[in-house]
């Protein structure tokens, strides 16, 4: 098999021997160096071109598409360097070529950013029909806007590294949209608190602090209390031992408030950067 990039694309050239499951050497004589892709069972395991090796060699090619290729079928004889599927190596091309075009920063995407589709009124919806691959259908299942890159990764069976990409990919399509994971709001039912508390003071379960202490990197000092009509109480807080899913607070507070026992309260912690 011989030609010429550019009559065919590099991206169909691969998919033709994957399908095919040929094994043997892809030799792509480009202008700047002699590129050779590695195929087994229509596995691509190995590649090498100019001072690239493995994957990026493969990328680098994909960036600068020029040259005559031939294909030599046979077994080959090389250390395996590539673990990636070709799906995910032409999602990683299609993502650098979309990049470059528009010359846009990378997206910054880090473990934690939470992936959501677009609401149904938005105008950011994709304006172009596209087909997707198998793995972004399989990552898609995962996408219900609570469940962060990193939950998705673990839950779909995906590395993290492989997540972030195919997420990207569809954020880019403007099929998603990224938004930073919001710490958990706590439901906590209001009881008369036995203990001596400071003025404007709460007691909170240790083990709730905690967690919103290792989410925001920071001490909580102060929490937000919203109640069901909705307005909303700043307090100061202080750790309880297994205080369980309630709010202790003083007598006073709760005439002050016109609070009652066994209310449900809606409680956040509030960052000190924020507390003004």
């Amino acid at each position: 098999m011989t030609g010429t990039l550019g009559h065919l694309s590099l991206s169909d050239l691969l998919q033709l021997l994957a399908s095919a499951q040929r094994s043997g050497t892809l030799q792509i004589h480009h202008p700047l160096a002699e590129g050779l892709i590695y195929f087994s069972e229509g596995n691509l395991i190995h590649a090498r071109f100019r001072e690239f090796s493995g994957e990026e060699a493969v990328m680098a090619l994909f960036r600068d598409e020029r040259g005559q290729f031939e294909f030599v079928a046979g077994e080959v004889d090389v250390e395996s360097s590539i673990q990636k599927s070709l799906d995910l190596l032409l999602m990683r091309a299609l993502l650098d070529s979309q990049r470059s075009q528009t010359s846009q920063t990378a997206i910054d995407m880090t473990a934690l950013a939470v992936p959501s589709f677009y609401a149904e009124d938005t105008d950011s919806r994709p304006s172009a029909t596209f087909t997707l691959s198998s793995h972004e259908v399989a990552l898609l299942r995962f996408v219900d806007g609570q469940r962060s890159v990193q939950t998705i990764a673990i839950e779909s069976g995906y590395s993290l590294t492989d997540t972030k990409q195919i997420i990207g990919v569809l954020v880019d399509r403007g099929l998603l949209q990224l938004r930073d994971q919001e710490v958990r709001i706590a439901r906590l039912v209001i009881k008369l608190s036995p203990y001596r508390l400071a003025p404007y003071t709460v007691g909170i379960d240790k083990k709730i602090l905690r967690a919103w202490e290792k989410f925001l990197k920071e001490p909580i000092l102060k929490v937000k209390c919203r109640r069901q009509d909705k307005s909303t109480f700043v307090f100061d807080v202080y750790s309880i031992e297994k205080a369980g899913p309630y709010i202790y607070i003083s007598q006073d507070i709760m005439l002050r408030e016109n609070l009652r026992a066994e209310e449900a309260l809606l409680v956040k912690p509030l960052q000190s950067s924020k507390v003004g």
